[in-house]
């Protein structure tokens, strides 16, 4: 069926040649209409797809979109099978740029390398790397900076070095928080040298944008201010008001009016710092004078009282004579932080560099310096290469542009065609939904061309709103807009919340009886009962919010995405929203839980601090270092069992202070078994791969096992998977060993780089609890918005360093060795801004909470409800329908805004009527179109329920336990059980098969086997060597790892043209060649630094001078040498694993992949070499490992080539000797 579109959406799809900006409503259905235009352009207009730049957020929806504009293509190309355009469409789609704005970047720098003298075997840096790198290349900058000594420095960190320990933690978090901010410019060291001139007081600092900012502040304080004593001077002279007060009230209007007319600084502070409220006349008032109006005078004067004591104390603390040479002293201390931070930015590229690596910041960066110049003017000009993208590209569109910065905005602009006069940006987002400011999104450019562009379609630049809501029930929309209108304005959430932004209702729902009203849930603890006092207010709201989920499930019904037809509401339907999880959400994925619900939850703090990712993280650490008590006594006590009366009898069995808990640990006889395993782990370390060794602890401790039958024991294996996975990416990074992997894990924890739990395949019908941001651009039929009362987090505004994009960087003056701490003018007026933008972001972000809901949404909170409404009684009185910015700015929750919100609505009539205050009939807000529902319950309501659930459950448990075993209840159903629990599956043995195998897999197996077979002082030790490793910063001898220098010299190995040394057999020639051969690789920069240093030119004279290397010499020669070659190869599984004679062999196929060092032909056969660097006692113990190895590696080349292997040759660099076998 065809799509129809509406007007608005129309105008999208149809409006060409035009910059545009398309401001869609959450629902609206902007990514069809984005898609749709991409297919209209293609099939109607013929344009091809690849000259399309589609720039999306996630790599998801990239693909998502992609797909779905193949099937349209592919659909149309049926219907017009002679179209050749749309032929050519089908394959052009897969170079398409449908792309994240990082994918987008990465792909101009592969193009362009050489524009910026980048080599182009870069490879984009592991996350977790990049953090081993920036700690790396801090630690050396603060190290040379207190060689250097330099009294500026040493002064700076004395004063912002926080703590009695004076540690370099506070430091670096303001390096790397200021170099985070800048990267979000496109010319950041720019940037900050700018910030310094923002201290220069020479000149005076009224024309600063700081300054004009918060003297802006003021004086809309000051006018607010004065409106309010005026309100309470108009009450008291009310006929019922309380008209003694009046000339006290009139003298304080008087004298505060002085003040907002001085226009001086210095005299203003003056003024005050003098001012002082008159005291209210005492005389006995009328028995008809309006109590509530006396106390909304009361409540003027002491929030008057309250702002003005901020004025003085923020912005009046102190002359500006002083202000000014405060300023000038923290010149100093900014110069020093912006100096350390542009150091770090030079040195952290340079290390970067150093290892062909890239992070996301230098994607962008290196894109913008290919695509960008400057003109003669010294202004941003697109570059040559630049202007040749743009020749190629019809048209350039961004999804979630809210969320774009002034880099990506930069880097887009320069491919358009905005520079030669041509409109082609199509831009898409929803400012009311930015909510990644802690990502630098600048919201900012949205609202310029929102302010900027016209609705007439003729304009060049257009503005289109897609207001339409196809997501959401009626009550849904109506009370979003209901509290929005009144509390969103450019002041408060950057955009004016009018008719031209509420939603509208798109979605046709169906009646089907159930209450669909917006509830409000509030778990008042003000007042609990004495039974309940111990419950939190934090768990008596998730029991409210448990006890709604039940009711819910009892029959609540909703519409079936897929069929459209009613049903009855699962618990995968629901989502608990919460703004962080933290304390909450362990809260509430507990008691739902215990309430029986079905909850699927991430972890409050992260990945990392999972109880089994937590407990093999101890344990290598152990197995690093077992001098660390409180790692190891974890690891005996979650690992090995023991009990803390146990681990406690093991402390005390040595009578000296001074010895190590490890050493308590060794001597004891309870855990010798213990100290064993550890020893054996211990000397496994240096030569075995993380994830190996993880999967030994799983195995030979039983953790594994006892993991899976924990609680959620399938997202628990899952994520000690992912802990594999990881140590197999931190593998393939620049460094290596057991110590830097702990330490790699130690960092990703400490800078809260972002994991995740893994997830675990398929659905479940289960309740979601996650985060607002998580549920972004999701949707469900019910949404609970928990954690309403929770007070938002201003902990970056109280930092020391506040930063901000138009303010620059405001710092806190700081003298340690007077003892003075104090804010800067400058830090205030940032701090203003940002805490008005915070409060702006935490707006979209309930926002987006509540645009979640398909069908029913419910607030639930808790705490002094009553207080909160008693603090916004006021508002039940005002006219205008927007609440005053200044009182939306200054809430502390999301219930603040609800019940400030529905004061003035008819759905709060009860609350008020129950507390005896009068309800505001007279106001339109009143009969808006919105259905609330508010409860208020108290602990007895909430637990009253639940009590007896308990009981009722004790009641069966008790039944439970005095089952009678002996007796047969049911004899066909014993029957059935022993049949189920006596089958055997016939394919048991497969069930260990891997899909696919490398050759390292098998030869590990067959090594088992041989090691089975043999004493144990006869067995191979793989890689590890006979002395014991000593760290380099104790021996002063860096050092490879066995591991590590086999792969370098595999690499050379690689790297070397052997047919140079046909012919030549003097051994000084040999070597003169050899040392050419390795400078030129090593200018090249063909292989790592540190692989040339640990190289050993008579092992490489030792294969070139073999017989086999002769030989490979004469094939090199005639072009017959093959190196490295991958494989990939299907084999009968039993040839893979030996099975026992009562098993039959497995025919299902596994792959096997390998590469091969090297082979070469010879008279149209095949010789196949493999170079070894183990270190074993005996050459001939190389045949046992590698038998197996060398065996597929034939297999797989006279498959792949159709000649015969007629030799295999191990050469053991060791023993410059060659093995046949």
């Amino acid at each position: 069926m065809e799509t129809k579109w509406t007007k608005e959406q129309s105008r999208v799809l149809k409006v060409r040649d035009k910059n545009v900006l398309v401001s869609a409503a959450a629902g609206s259905g902007k990514t069809a209409v984005l898609v749709e235009r991409i297919i209209r352009l293609v099939t109607e207009e013929n344009v091809d797809v690849d000259s399309l730049v589609v720039v999306t957020f996630t790599e998801a929806a990239a693909g998502e979109m992609r797909e779905r504009i193949l099937k349209a293509i592919e659909k149309r190309s049926k219907e017009e099978p002679d179209n050749d355009h749309l032929q050519k469409q089908i394959s052009y789609i897969h170079n398409a740029r449908i792309t994240t704005i990082h994918s987008f970047c990465l792909d101009i720098v592969r193009q362009y390398f050489n524009e910026i003298d980048l080599d182009p075997s870069f490879t984009v840096g592991d996350e977790g790397e990049l953090t081993l790198i920036r700690e790396d290349v801090m630690k050396e900058l603060l190290e040379n900076k207190y060689r250097e000594a330099d009294n500026e420095f040493l002064d700076f960190v004395d004063d912002y070095a926080r703590g009695g320990n004076k540690s370099d933690r506070d430091i670096e978090e303001l390096i790397l928080k200021l170099y985070k901010f800048s990267m979000s410019y496109p010319y950041p060291e720019k940037w900050l040298e700018e910030n310094i001139s923002n201290y220069d007081t020479s000149d005076g600092i009224e024309k600063k944008p700081w300054y004009i900012f918060i003297m802006e502040e003021i004086e809309h304080t000051l006018k607010e201010i004065s409106e309010e004593l005026m309100e309470a001077v108009k009450l008291s002279e009310a006929e019922d008001g309380p008209f003694t007060y009046e000339e006290g009230l009139r003298e304080d209007y008087k004298a505060f009016e002085r003040i907002v007319l001085e226009t001086d600084y210095d005299r203003r502070g003056s003024l005050l710092s003098e001012y002082k409220f008159i005291p209210l006349s005492r005389k006995k008032l009328p028995d008809t004078t309006d109590e509530k109006k006396k106390e909304r005078i009361k409540a003027i004067r002491d929030n008057v009282k309250k702002d003005l004591k901020i004025l003085k104390e923020k912005y009046y603390a102190y002359s500006m004579k002083t202000l000014m040479r405060d300023m000038e002293k923290c010149k100093r201390q900014i110069t020093v932080i912006v100096e350390l931070t542009k150091e770090f930015i030079n040195r952290y590229r340079e290390a970067k560099l150093a290892k062909n690596i890239i992070d996301f910041n230098d994607m962008e960066h290196f894109a913008l310096d290919i695509l960008t110049g400057r003109d003669a003017s010294g202004n941003v000009a697109p570059s040559q290469a630049a202007r040749d993208i743009a020749d190629d590209i019809y048209e350039v569109m961004i999804d979630e542009y809210q969320d774009s910065n002034l880099v990506q905005e930069t880097i887009l602009r320069a491919v358009s065609g905005v520079y030669e006069g041509r409109n082609n940006i199509f831009m898409v987002g929803d400012v009311k939904q930015s909510i990644y400011k802690f990502r630098l999104a600048r919201p900012e450019l949205f609202l310029e061309k929102y302010n900027g562009y016209s609705t007439d379609d003729t304009k060049e630049e257009v503005r289109i709103i897609l207001s339409k809501n196809f997501r959401s029930r009626s009550n849904v929309i109506d009370g979003t807009n209901l509290l929005f209108r009144q509390i969103m304005s450019r002041e408060a959430g950057g955009i004016e919340y009018n008719s031209e932004n509420f939603l509208n209702t798109g979605a046709e729902y169906e009646d089907y009886g159930d209450d669909t009203s917006v509830e409000v849930m509030i778990a008042d603890t003000k007042e609990t009962d004495e039974e309940y006092e111990d419950i939190a207010g934090k768990e008596l709201e998730a029991y409210m919010v448990a006890k709604r989920i039940k009711e819910l499930m009892s029959g609540y019904m909703v519409r079936d995405k897929e069929t459209g037809e009613k049903r009855k509401v699962r618990y995968s339907d629901i989502a608990v929203l919460l703004r962080s999880f933290g304390s909450y959400g362990r809260i509430y994925a507990d008691i739902l839980a215990k309430e029986g619900i079905p909850v699927k939850s991430p972890t409050d703090s992260g990945y990392f601090d999972t109880f089994e990712v937590t407990q093999i993280l101890n344990m290598l650490s152990v197995i690093d270092n077992p001098r660390q008590d409180i790692p190891l006594a974890a690891v005996l006590k979650h690992i090995y069992g023991f009990s803390d009366e146990e681990l406690a009898k093991i402390r005390g069995e040595s009578d000296e202070n001074t010895v190590s808990f490890y050493d308590c640990v060794k001597s004891s006889e309870s855990t010798r078994d213990f100290v064993k395993k550890l020893d054996k782990y211990r000397e496994m370390a240096p030569y075995t791969s993380i994830r190996d060794l993880i999967e030994e602890i799983l195995q030979a401790t039983g953790f594994g096992y006892f993991v899976a039958a924990m609680k959620a024991g399938e997202l628990r294996m899952a994520n000690l998977e992912m802990l594999k996975s990881k140590a197999e990416a931190y593998e393939n990074t620049s460094y290596t060993g057991l110590f830097n992997f702990v330490r790699y894990i130690r960092l990703l924890k400490k800078y809260n780089v972002e994991q995740g739990e893994a997830d675990i395949a398929g659905g479940g019908n289960y309740v979601t609890l996650m985060t607002i941001h998580k549920s972004k651009g999701l949707e469900y039929p019910v949404v609970f918005v928990g954690a309403m009362c929770k007070q938002f987090n201003k902990m970056d505004v109280r930092s020391p360093i506040v930063m901000h994009q138009e303010l620059g960087i405001g710092i806190r003056y700081m003298n340690k060795a007077t003892g003075i701490k104090a804010n800067t003018l400058i830090k205030e007026s940032i701090g203003r801004k940002l805490d008005k933008e915070n409060i702006g972001e935490e707006l979209r972000v309930f926002y987006v909470a509540m645009t979640r809901a398909k069908e029913k949404l419910i607030l639930a909170g808790h705490g002094n409800i009553y207080g909160k409404i008693s603090k916004y009684l006021y508002i039940r009185d005002l006219k205008p329908e927007k609440i005053k910015p200044s009182a939306v700015l200054k809430a502390a929750d999301y219930m603040d805004w609800v019940i400030m919100s529905l004061m003035r609505h008819k759905s709060f009539s009860p609350i008020l009527k129950c507390i005896g205050e009068a309800v505001p009939f007279n106001n339109e807000i009143f009969e808006a179109a919105a259905q609330f529902n508010v409860k208020i319950q108290g602990a007895q309501d909430i637990m009253t329920d639940r009590v007896e659930e308990v009981i009722e459950k004790n009641n069966e448990k008790q039944v439970y336990l005095h089952w009678n075993v002996n007796h047969t209840y049911d004899y066909d159903i014993r029957r059935k059980i022993e049949a189920i629990y006596s089958y055997k599956y016939p394919y048991a043995a497969d069930l260990e098969l891997r899909g696919k195998v490398s050759v390292s897999d098998i030869k590990h197996m067959f090594m088992q086997m041989y090691d089975d077979e043999t004493e144990p002082d006869e067995r191979v030790r793989g890689f590890e060597t006979e002395e014991k490793p000593v760290p380099f910063f104790i021996s002063g001898d860096k050092k490879m790892s066995g591991t590590l220098r086999g792969t370098a010299y595999h690499r050379i190995f690689e790297l070397i043209d052997y047919s140079v040394f046909c012919g030549i057999e003097d051994k000084e020639k040999i070597h003169e060649e050899i040392k050419s051969q390795l400078k030129r690789l090593r200018e090249e920069r063909l292989a790592p630094e540190e692989y040339f240093e640990v190289i050993d030119i008579n092992k490489l004279y030792g294969l070139i001078s073999s017989e086999t290397g002769k030989r490979m010499t004469a094939a090199s020669k005639e072009n017959k040498l093959y190196r490295e070659k991958q494989f990939v190869i299907g084999i009968p599984a039993g040839l893979v694993k030996e099975q026992s004679a009562e098993e039959d062999a497995s025919k299902e196929l596994v792959l096997v992949q390998g590469i091969v060092d090297a082979y070469f032909e010879e008279n149209d056969k095949l010789v196949i070499v493999d170079y070894k660097t183990d270190n074993v006692a005996n050459i001939n113990d190389l045949r046992a490992r590698y038998a197996s190895q060398l065996e597929y590696y034939s297999r797989a080349l006279e498959q792949i080539t159709g000649k015969k292997v007629k030799e295999r040759i191990l050469y053991s660099v060791k023993f410059n000797r060659e093995l046949s076998i």
